[in-house]
Parts: structure tokens; sequence; C-alpha cells
């Protein structure tokens, strides 16, 4: 381990080395000035659901988000985690004459 004084913290609580995304966000979020408050509140949720967004943007089949995602190939929710990146644009009514 090195003398860096934020590595030798450690990650939240109750993580193990399948959360290494994680730990890199939360050793990043208590950086000096980086963070008003607790780092616990930051999780990598939100990593997970942008790869997810911008991989079916892509046009990436969505059992290949599934499976680098570490979903059940047939898994619904993985659907859950692609947002709509642009609500005008990818609006199901937009070339319905309404």
């Amino acid at each position: 381990m090195s003398g860096d004084p934020l590595a030798q913290r450690g990650p939240a609580p109750g993580l193990g080395a399948d959360d290494a995304p994680q730990i890199v966000l939360q050793l990043a979020a208590r950086r000096p000035g980086l963070v008003v408050g607790g780092v616990d509140a930051f999780t990598a949720h939100s990593l997970r659901a942008g790869g997810a967004t911008v991989a079916y943007a892509a046009g990436v089949p969505v059992s290949v988000i599934a499976k680098h995602g570490r979903w059940a190939p047939a898994s619904p929710v993985v659907l859950r985690y692609i947002r709509a990146v642009d609500r005008w644009r990818d609006n199901a009514m937009r070339n319905v004459g309404l």
C-alpha cells in the first residue's frame, strides 16, 4: 500500500473486491474540496446506468449490454438502467402528427 492517506482510508464499510468501481468513486470523492459531507452517498449506480445508456444509444444489443453489466442475458432489469437521453428525439409520439 502506498503512503497516500486517501488510499489508506479504503472504501466504505461493507464493500468487497467486486465493488471496484464503487471503491474508486469513493476514493476520488474523498479528495479535498470535492465533496461536502460524507462520501457514502456517492455510489457507482450512475456509472452503471450511464454505461448501459450510452451503449444502447450506440446500437449495442441489450443482450450484450446485459452480459457486460453482469445482468442475466434475458433480465428485464437492464432495461431500467437504460435512460432516455433526449426525451424529445426519443419520443414515441414524435412522428405521429401530434
